[in-house]
């Protein structure tokens, strides 16, 4: 989900650098209604999904909104969005595009609050009246039940008849479903009895219970929803409405922050947030960017660093050129991000979906079966019962086959939940997203989680992951000088170093300041670089590269091979530089090894996980890095070229690994894509950052057992979610057909169903590292 991430130095953290993992610039949102569960929310976003050109679609249930991403260059098709929604049988309007879906409680948990006011002072009174007063078989009693039921049906229940309405009308059927008709069943018995056997029992306390209990588990499922999508809506609101704009001629105005522009001069003073994305023109002082990234430790920013949209500006003064607004912001890529893994969906979740799909008329089915067997063959059914009740509990039935069938009729058709069932996983993933996001990880989507969850190797590669990425120069071998070749080796090497951006050639790029005129310059992947230029006796070829390399090219390295020795069994990376077939100078390069390197590599051990390093540099120098981090030397592969890395990810998996590979750089793109899970890492290239499953916005590696370990709690969740559905329904439903639970029992349950799995999967919220 599209973000930067941060390196840290000494005293702060370091510059970070601008991520964009997906090219999606058009921005619809859409009104939408009938959602009552977030089941319903899912079936939105998934018919959005399938919209040709929509690149994301993160529906809000909580707001009633629904946000859709279009892919760059098509053109947003409202039309198609609510005729997608419609199909589903809720609706869907445009409406105008802000800054961010808005956290309010007066949507969702507004419209079942009034359930409540309805619906708890009629269940209560009527309770008092039959359970407390014995009043349930006076007259006026019954009638008055009938007065305050139907105020309930009509005014509570009404929107679960429109919900059951609109999947009608498109040939389907939900939660909504089974409540109305569960509730309805019991309602219009009791009306034909109140109407035809005066003084017989009638059930309207129930038909009102129903409604009321149902609200009352769906009212505190949203209050705990909106704690589980909290980091999200902290996001959303980290960017200020105002920004102070700096005109041409110094004077500086108040505007609201989508009216700046790309190239506009912005200020900020001490304490304010900051509005776009921009670059410092003037002006020195610390940054706090925890809230997008987890670093704690504040960023320096001065002249040429980059801002970002949402940070806080904490003791000075900068004037900044916008660079980004709106939805490209990296804060904007980092909301899209979460939302994106908060919508998907896992391949564990073909289960449910699975059932789900034919729940609601199967449970329609044993409703109708149940309540024909208990009217026409009530002796069996009552025999069964009763050998069933000598190993449960003993329940009273109504006198009457009619009534006891139309009470189990409504029990099984309330005490079913498809709700648990589609909300099992989505609710794990969207509180294991957002866990994640808190602490700088960012998961692309559920498909990703769910594989972080079933690793069992961790391969890393050496530079710029285990070690900073910020090699030196420790010390130069050369050959012996002759003549006019005095002191030019290592000006030699600068000069052919200078032209690549590989961290190591930087290093030897610093040795001498002056260039040498070079004709051909070339890099070879992998190997090194190569240019010609004259020497002394003529035109020759210089190389500056790997050993492997050099000695491929006919040069021989021998007469160094102690300095290669010592140097290397010091973890020091060697680089030669050889003219035509001679060699003339070694370089000992050393990368300082991350403070938590070995603290990861211990802790994924401890956790069950295989490790493994890959490196280019030979076989000595990757045995000390080894050493220092703890990893087996059977399980460390040196002097392998980039393009080798894919393949030996490819070979732990002919292993029966189910690799999980760490890298930084361009040319670990394939073994990102490669791998069972990808994972970038701070610094990583925008193509690593594009390959990669999971983005880690901390600097330090220490998130990679942080990430793998709130996975694996994620996965466990879900399985724990579905387990609980499954075994609900599997229980609930049989118990509810022999006449064990009453329609009033069954709706406190069924309310506190959907409760129980969100509040399991809210659990990940409190997550830590064992």
């Amino acid at each position: 989900m599209d973000l930067f991430l941060m390196v840290n130095d000494p005293t702060h953290a370091a510059e970070p650098a601008p991520l964009k993992m997906e090219n999606t610039r058009r921005i619809s949102r859409f009104a939408v209604t009938g959602m009552t569960c977030g089941n319903c929310a899912r079936h939105v976003a998934q018919a959005i999904q399938g919209i040709p050109g929509v690149a994301s679609a993160a529906v809000d249930l909580d707001a009633g909104e629904a946000t859709v991403r279009w892919t760059a260059g098509v053109e947003p098709d409202p039309g198609a969005v609510a005729k997608a929604v419609e199909a589903e049988g809720f609706g869907a309007r445009p409406i105008e595009a802000g800054p961010g879906v808005q956290a309010h409680e007066g949507g969702r948990m507004g419209g079942w609050q009034t359930n409540l006011v309805v619906g708890v002072p009629v269940t209560a009174a009527l309770m008092i009246g039959e359970w407390v007063l014995g009043l349930g078989a006076v007259r006026w009693f019954q009638w008055l039940a009938f007065g305050l039921a139907s105020v309930v049906q009509v005014l509570a229940g009404g929107r679960f008849y429109r919900g059951a309405w609109g999947q009608l009308k498109t040939g389907g059927s939900n939660m909504d479903t089974l409540v109305a008709l569960g509730s309805t069943t019991a309602f219009a018995y009791s009306v034909w009895v109140l109407f035809t056997h005066p003084g017989a029992h009638v059930y309207f306390m129930e038909a009102a219970a129903i409604i009321t209990l149902i609200s009352l588990g769906h009212w505190l499922e949203a209050r705990v929803s909106l704690k589980a999508s909290a980091t999200l809506r902290q996001l959303l609101t980290l960017a200020p409405a105002r920004a102070r704009r700096r005109s041409a001629d110094g004077r500086e105005t108040e505007v609201p922050a989508a009216e700046l522009r790309a190239g506009d001069v912005a200020v900020v003073r001490p304490g304010d947030r900051i509005p776009t994305d921009g670059v410092v023109l003037e002006g020195e002082s610390a940054v706090d960017e925890s809230m997008l990234t987890g670093e704690s430790a504040p960023v320096d920013k001065r002249a040429g660093h980059e801002l970002y949209a949402g940070t806080t500006n904490l003791n000075g003064r900068l004037a900044f050129r916008v660079t980004a607004t709106g939805e490209e912001t990296a804060l904007a890529n980092i909301v899209a991000a979460v939302q994106r893994a908060q919508s998907s969906r896992a391949q564990i979740q073909r289960l449910g979906d699975r059932v789900s799909s034919i729940f609601v008329p199967s449970v329609i089915l044993i409703a109708v079966l149940a309540a024909l067997w208990w009217a026409l063959a009530p002796q069996s059914a009552q025999q069964l019962h009763g050998w069933v009740g000598r190993f449960l509990w003993p329940a009273h039935l109504p006198g009457t086959p009619v009534a006891t069938a139309f009470l189990v009729a409504a029990s099984v058709l309330i005490i079913a939940c498809p709700c648990a069932m589609g909300l099992a996983t989505p609710a794990a993933i969207m509180a294991g997203s957002n866990a994640a996001a808190r602490r700088g990880i960012l998961i692309r989507d559920g498909v990703a989680l769910e594989k972080a969850g079933n690793v069992t190797a961790v391969l890393f590669d050496k530079t710029g992951t285990l070690t900073m990425g910020k090699p030196s120069v420790a010390t130069t071998w050369e050959a012996e000088p002759a003549g006019a070749r005095a002191g030019r080796a290592s000006r030699l090497a600068a000069s052919l170093a200078r032209h690549s951006t590989h961290p190591i050639s930087q290093a030897l790029a610093t040795l001498d300041p002056a260039d040498l005129p070079l004709e051909g310059w070339e890099e070879v992947r992998g190997a090194g670089v190569q240019a010609r230029f004259r020497d002394s006796g003529g035109a020759v070829v210089a190389r500056l590269g790997s050993l492997r390399w050099l000695t491929e090219a006919g040069v021989e390295t021998r007469p160094a091979a102690a300095f290669v020795q010592k140097w290397s069994a010091e973890g020091a990376t060697i680089i030669g530089l050889a003219v035509d077939a001679e060699l003339r100078a070694l370089f000992a390069i050393q990368d300082t090894l991350k403070p938590a390197a070995s603290k990861v590599v211990e802790q994924l051990q401890r956790q069950g996980l295989k490790t493994f390093m890959v490196t280019g540099d030979n076989a000595l120098t990757a045995a000390a890095i080894a050493r220092q981090t703890g990893i087996p030397p059977e399980n460390v592969f040196a002097e392998v070229r980039p393009e080798r890395k894919a393949d030996l990810v490819r070979d732990l998996q002919r292993r029966g690994e189910r690799v999980a590979f760490v890298g930084d750089g361009i040319n670990d793109a394939p073994a990102l894509e490669q791998a069972d899970l990808g994972i970038a890492v701070a610094r990583a290239s925008d193509i690593a950052r594009e390959a990669a499953d999971i983005i880690l916005l901390k600097s330090e590696i220490g998130a990679v057992p942080e990430s793998l370990g709130l996975a694996r709690a994620t996965l466990r969740t879900i399985k724990q979610n579905l387990f609980w559905a499954f075994f609900y329904n599997a229980a609930g439903v049989p118990l509810a057909a022999l006449g064990f639970l009453s329609p009033i029992l069954c709706a406190a349950a069924m309310g506190l169903s959907d409760l129980l799995v969100i509040g399991n999967a809210l659990r990940l919220r409190q997550w830590k590292m064992d």
